[in-house]
């Protein structure tokens, strides 16, 4: 039975040294990749701006009577200039209003027609509303200049 055994485990040890040993079976030859097809030109970007004015404004006047309205030129393609102020059913600005800034200007220490000003420059510098910076004291008027100059900018596309 030993002499059994011993036979048994050396073939099964022939058998594994065998099969280690054994040369591995080559994988499938890959196809090689197709050449890349020939670089298409860009089509043009859905969001080009024409140049021209455009213009977007609330469609109510407030619960204090003011209606803001908003005025971006394109040139080259580019944010240009930006108007921005708010007038009230007389058509009067509110950047002109005194007994509207003097409170206003003691209150955040600034006056709207600074807020619009820094608000529009920003605009042209940034050529986004997204980054466009709140003005500190004008929560509000910054909030619905980016809202009308997302509105504006949609309408020169």
């Amino acid at each position: 039975m030993k002499k059994v055994l011993s036979v048994v485990l050396v073939t099964v040890l022939v058998l594994a040294l065998g099969v280690g040993c054994a040369k591995p079976a080559q994988p499938a030859q890959q196809p090689e990749p197709a050449p890349a097809p020939a670089e298409q030109p860009a089509a043009p970007a859905e969001d080009t701006v024409k140049d021209g004015t455009f213009t977007a404004s609330d469609a109510d006047f407030d619960d204090r009577g003011w209606k803001a309205e908003i005025s971006i030129t394109y040139t080259d393609g580019k944010i240009s200039e930006v108007v921005f102020d708010e007038v009230n059913k007389d058509g009067a600005k509110k950047r002109d209003d005194a007994g509207y800034n003097e409170p206003f200007k003691a209150k955040s220490g600034v006056t709207v027609g600074e807020v619009s000003d820094a608000l529009a420059k920003a605009l042209v510098e940034k050529q986004d509303p997204n980054a466009v910076d709140t003005v500190a004291g004008a929560t509000g008027t910054s909030t619905k200049f980016k809202e009308l100059a997302v509105k504006a900018i949609e309408s020169a596309k």
